[in-house]
């Protein structure tokens, strides 16, 4: 194997080594989203409900049960999302005396092959945790406005 070949296993065994902490990083922001969006649904539904039963508003409107529907939504949908999945990454356990024998430079292709299996599956876990978080997102924009249609028809 020439000597640039080997650099480049190196450098690419390096990157498959530290493709896993934005990978992480990016699960925990997500995760922090739903976590937010979950958080204002429900302290602005305890919120709004609160100040309508203050001012005698009436909570038997379609409005407030479909606003309060699109909470349990926020929540369930949430909760599932959160607990969906996990990072897949080499269990260092897993690396038995067939990979401990290889030579250096196959022992790092192996390695960068897994990671680069373990990433691809990891970003399909990225990007459906995404998507969850925007149509949460949604709902909760939903949530809002059967809130505010509830309050309009009440008033007037």
């Amino acid at each position: 194997m020439s000597d640039q070949a080997k650099s480049a296993i190196d450098l690419a065994y390096e990157l498959a080594v530290d493709s896993y902490e934005p990978l992480i990083k990016r699960l925990d922001a997500i995760d922090v989203r739903l976590q937010n969006i979950m958080g204002f649904a429900g302290t602005n539904l305890a919120l709004v409900t609160s100040v309508a039963s203050a001012r005698n508003l009436s909570f038997r409107s379609f409005w407030f049960w479909a606003a309060v529907a699109a909470f349990l939504l926020i929540i369930a949908i949430g909760t599932v999302a959160r607990h969906y999945g996990t990072v897949i990454m080499i269990d260092p356990a897993s690396l038995d005396d067939e990979w401990l024998a290889l030579e250096p430079n196959k022992f790092k292709e192996s390695f960068i092959k897994h990671t680069g299996e373990n990433w691809s599956l990891n970003n399909n876990l990225v990007s459906l945790r995404w998507k969850v978080s925007v149509w949460i997102g949604i709902l909760f924009f939903i949530q809002i406005l059967f809130l505010i249609a509830w309050i309009v028809v009440l008033r007037f």
